[in-house]
């Protein structure tokens, strides 16, 4: 499968933590990733996404 864009990384772990209200792990996101995109993401760019979707939020 293609590389996702960051803006589809992005829509993609916001539907993933989304799904899971209560609390998530990086780990299980990156599980699920996997799962749903065929490759495992680089952790450290999972951390920067991550970031980016909380500065977003304010």
């Amino acid at each position: 499968m293609p590389r996702a864009t960051p803006t589809e990384e992005l829509k993609l772990i916001e539907s993933i933590v989304a799904g899971h209200p209560s609390c998530m792990g990086i780990s299980a996101i990156e599980a699920e990733m996997e799962r749903r995109q065929g490759g495992k993401p680089n952790r450290r760019t999972l951390q920067r996404r991550l970031q980016r979707l909380i500065v977003d939020l304010h």
